[in-house]
């Protein structure tokens, strides 16, 4: 389960955001 919070539509952009990390 992820720490951060994001809805269902931003997930793809959660995801992006975690391998710019």
């Amino acid at each position: 389960q992820p720490s951060y919070d994001y809805d269902e539509e931003e997930d793809d952009r959660a995801k992006l955001r975690l391998d710019a990390r």
